[in-house]
């Protein structure tokens, strides 16, 4: 899940041009299997930006959800000169053990992640 952000004052029509650009990136590498970008939609953020998810396929089928995202910025950067795109790396199941309060026993454990099912 990401950003991309063009220089400031770009046109709507240009933003939709990055758009189908990014679009046809991400879709080009064989780790992805589905994608959603949106950008034009002012009232969420600004207007020279765009939002990005990219689906990766099973874990067993790809590299490692870093190494695809690092990919998939590489490519938009090289192939978009003028865009820039941020990725985060959100994998469907995350377990933290960070530090919390003892109150309720020794150890504390946080499940998240964007599929329920699997969590």
């Amino acid at each position: 899940m990401g950003v991309f952000i063009a220089q400031e004052g770009s046109s709507p029509t240009q933003m939709h041009e990055y758009q189908a650009q990014v679009e046809e990136i991400l879709q080009a590498n064989p780790a992805v299997d589905e994608t959603v970008t949106l950008s034009g939609s002012s009232g969420l953020f600004q207007a020279n930006q765009g939002v990005v998810l990219a689906i990766l396929k099973d874990p067993s089928a790809r590299p490692p959800i870093g190494a695809v995202a690092g990919q998939l910025m590489g490519a938009v950067a090289m192939k978009t000169p003028g865009l820039l795109t941020f990725l985060q790396p959100n994998p469907v199941l995350q377990i933290s053990t960070g530090a919390t309060a003892q109150t309720q026993g020794q150890f504390a454990y946080a499940l998240s992640g964007s599929s329920p099912s699997e969590v």
